[in-house]
């Protein structure tokens, strides 16, 4: 009533056994299966022939009594629903359902911010190519409006999901947005006339944006939004909308969907730099993250593409690069390596050199260049004049005479 196959790895031939207990009239799922080849006599030398042997009868008597728990499983047959919901409007979330609407899915696209884009609509260039960011990800947020099966569902949160795979029942609420999607026409009047202004998040922070916004110029939809956590309620925006399309009293609004499977894709959350207080982050205005640095580059950044002190305002002419900041730590922050600071950094590293001029030092751990044509853009920044000083930077403190920040790190090499 049960067999026990004491052999190689199931990977190769589970499936022939099941086949032969069918066609012996036993339930396919009565089968336990050892694997004493690849799990035993493979991993151990001649010198340990009879601790191998041991060790193969104690596999085979524990399959044997595990065998005994084995119950007769019927496979089941059911329709599964062929829309995916897939959570994250980044890049990641962005190729995924363009690929999976291409298949002939209907994808149900959940982004928690006003609109789709990510990370990336902030970055100018990416590695290893160099190439243009928004070059790469603007026809790809646009085709994502233009796709009849592509649902989109931004300043939005999954609730709840229940089910099982093929047959999910997923709940998203839909946070107000005050502006209704069909009627408004991106005109911005009501970003004219709003008195309100708070941090504006794309640019990290560094500039200001209205209460009522839209997140970047490519941004999909291309609808403004009430961000109500600073909104006062004035009415002007109301008063002023050309298409009557502003609801200051918008609530929370939540769809029950049915989906086959779910991709997520979330995206990633920043280090909070605040934490390395050796490095003054909070406390020195040009002590910034590289994301802020990114949009410093941008002619759409806070400083309309000059790279300039936080500080003052003035010109600047050398910037240090910190890597391993807060990772590689395993006593107080991170404990691994996020695989690609190496490369942005010498990506921007290389965008200040060659573009504005700007002398460059990096301080690192190790250059962890892992991938293709990443090797060639490390060759690139050392031939562009970047300077590189192994050694993690132990603190930065503000000179006053000089008014420069001052890094000390050991070269160890």
């Amino acid at each position: 009533t049960r067999v026990v196959v004491a052999s190689c790895s199931p990977r190769m031939h589970l499936s022939t056994f099941k086949g032969l207990l069918e066609r012996a009239g036993l339930n396919p799922y009565l089968l336990e299966f050892v694997n004493i080849r690849e799990q035993c006599s493979w991993v151990h030398g001649p010198e340990t022939g009879d601790e191998a042997t041991d060790k193969a009868v104690s596999l085979v008597r524990s399959g044997y009594e595990r065998s005994f728990q084995l119950e007769p499983l019927q496979a089941l047959v059911e329709e599964v629903s062929r829309e995916v919901l897939v959570l994250g409007g980044g890049i990641a979330g962005i190729t995924a359902s363009l690929e999976l609407e291409e298949q002939g899915f209907k994808v149900h696209l959940v982004e928690n911010l006003p609109s789709i884009g990510g990370q990336m609509a902030k970055l100018t260039k990416v590695f290893p190519t160099l190439d243009c960011a928004q070059c790469i990800l603007t026809p790809r947020i646009a085709e994502v409006g233009t796709r009849r099966n592509i649902n989109l569902f931004t300043n939005s949160e999954l609730g709840k999901v229940e089910g099982r795979p093929g047959n999910y029942t997923a709940e998203v609420f839909m946070k107000p947005r005050g502006v209704d999607l069909q009627k408004c026409h991106g005109c911005g009047v009501c970003s004219k006339v709003c008195p309100v202004s708070c941090p504006d998040e794309f640019n990290e922070g560094r500039s200001l944006r209205k209460a009522a916004y839209i997140p970047f110029p490519q941004a999909m939809p291309f609808v403004y939004t009430i961000d109500f956590d600073h909104c006062t309620r004035c009415g002007r925006c109301l008063e002023s909308c050309p298409s009557n399309a502003i609801n200051i009293n918008d609530e929370e609004e939540s769809v029950t969907i049915d989906v086959g499977s779910i991709v997520v894709a979330t995206g990633y959350k920043e280090f909070q730099a605040e934490k390395l207080k050796e490095y003054g982050f909070g406390v020195y205005p040009d002590v910034i993250t590289m994301l802020e640095l990114e949009r410093l580059t941008s002619l759409f950044g806070p400083s309309n593409g000059k790279v300039v002190k936080f500080s003052d305002g003035g010109s600047v002419e050398n910037i240090a690069i910190i890597l391993c900041a807060g990772s590689r730590d395993k006593n107080q922050y991170i404990p691994y390596c996020s695989r690609i600071c190496c490369m942005y950094s010498l990506k921007q590293a290389i965008i200040l050199k060659e573009t504005f001029g700007i002398d460059v030092k990096v301080y690192y751990t190790d250059i962890r260049a892992t991938g293709r044509g990443y090797e060639e853009l490390y060759w690139r920044a050392q031939e562009a004049g970047v300077q590189f000083i192994r050694g993690k930077a132990a603190e930065v403190w503000y000179q006053r005479s000089e008014n420069n920040l001052i890094v000390r790190a050991e070269d160890t090499l």
